[in-house]
């Protein structure tokens, strides 16, 4: 599986969040949200969340 990575600034993101969105939601894309270069936030899709979060959840049930 692949994953579409896109990093952009706090200041370029402000122009063009709901585009952004979007993309996370519609197109698959992850995006990390930097502030001066270094990585702060990511944002994903729900569907991603989902999964990461149902990942984690059997990863603890294995390790009782």
């Amino acid at each position: 599986m692949t994953v579409l990575e896109t990093k952009i600034g706090i200041g370029a993101l402000n122009k063009t969040l709901s585009q952004h969105l979007n993309r996370v939601a519609y197109g698959g894309e992850t995006l990390i949200i930097t502030s001066r270069g270094d990585p702060k936030v990511v944002i994903l899709s729900i569907a991603a969340y989902r999964g990461l979060v149902a990942q984690i959840k059997e990863a603890q049930e294995e390790n009782g």
